[in-house]
């Protein structure tokens, strides 16, 4: 609810901001007319120039012509640089009655017209539908675990790890300093946000709002919240303690770190000497090979070899809590006779 506080503040700032900017906005509107018309008095002004060469007032005119003319250039290409962001908005969803036609294909392919429960009822109903759903989702994020798998520490030891020091350095809260320099050296070019403000409007009036924004930020790495999109409308947000958001930038890292974990863990494998490494790979010492999210593993085809690769992936499933999606694995076996590859298979 704090964080919730926090936010209106700044949106109504924000929107009390915009009637006071409807004026300058009108002024502003007239650029390129004011820029073109600087232009024009600085040509008739070097002319007269030409012909009187020791008057300073042309001269001095000269130069205030000049100073106007860069201040409107810098205007109007910066305007452009925000025009050119939001074209793709006009040009992409014009009300056209094609636009129209694919939106509603699309919206009756993407609907949820029925749910079946964990007892195999069948819901049609969008409320008992929408309930069902928050049901589910609160119980997958909506409380702590009551269970952390154990990680074998001797796997994480098998490389490079963090100190204790660096450990607390990554778990610490957010101080207001950094998220004053986050905020100040983004990128002027971004594109607004929701509120229609661009990140130079913060970035200029940072002590107008510098307590609000800063306070949302920190309350919103401590208090987590999720709201379900059904049917192309939002249901009301329900607290989370644990996952993290579709899309949200962690993702890719917390991917990797466990990645790693299962890495060290196959090279620990390759170094077992009832393990046999594939005949192509074994001067390489390589058990897997991991690409984005495709995972790559290989081994001579026999039983015993099989079945260390598979105790040692279970063995990370069991500490991740990841599980391989069978529908997307696939098998490749070649050079065996027919029995063993029965009992390859026999064997997972």
């Amino acid at each position: 609810m704090e964080s919730d506080q926090s936010m209106e503040n700044v949106w109504c700032k924000l929107k009390k901001l915009k009637l006071q900017l409807k004026d300058i906005n009108g002024f502003m509107a007239t650029y390129q007319q004011k820029s073109c018309l600087a232009r024009e008095k600085l040509r008739i002004v070097q002319g007269q120039i030409q012909s009187h060469m020791l008057c300073q007032d042309l001269f001095n005119q000269e130069k205030e012509l000049l100073l106007e003319i860069a201040k409107w250039s810098n205007i109007e290409g910066q305007a452009i640089r925000h025009k050119a962001r939001a074209t793709w908005v006009e040009t992409g969803d014009g009300n056209t009655k094609y636009f129209h036609a694919q939106w509603k294909i699309r919206s009756s392919h993407n609907a949820i017209t029925s749910i079946y429960t964990e007892d195999n009822v069948k819901l049609t109903d969008p409320k008992a539908i929408e309930t069902e759903l928050i049901s589910v989702f609160s119980g997958l994020m909506g409380d702590y675990a009551t269970e952390i798998p154990c990680l074998d520490y001797m796997v994480i030891r098998d490389g490079i790890y963090l100190t204790v020091q660096q450990q607390k350095e990554l778990i610490r809260e957010v101080t207001h300093e950094e998220i004053t320099d986050d905020i100040k050296t983004m990128p002027k070019e971004k594109a607004p946000g929701v509120d229609e403000f661009p990140i130079e409007f913060f970035t200029k009036n940072w002590e107008l709002l510098d307590d609000e924004i800063v306070q949302a930020v920190q309350q919103f790495f401590s208090t987590v919240s999720y709201s379900l999109m059904i049917n192309g409308g939002l249901t009301h947000p329900l607290n989370a303690k644990r996952g993290i958001r579709q899309g949200d930038p962690m993702s890719p890292y917390f991917f990797v770190l466990a990645m790693e974990y299962l890495g060290r863990e196959l090279n620990q494998l390759a170094r077992n000497g009832n393990f046999n490494s594939h005949p192509r790979c074994r001067k390489l010492g390589s058990v897997h090979i991991c690409f984005a999210d495709d995972l790559l593993m290989y081994y001579r085809a026999d039983i015993l070899s099989v079945r260390l690769l598979n105790e040692a992936f279970m063995k990370f499933s069991k500490a991740s809590g990841l599980q391989p999606n069978v529908d997307k694995s696939f098998l490749y076996i070649a050079g065996v006779a027919t029995h063993t590859k029965e009992e390859i298979l026999e064997e997972l």
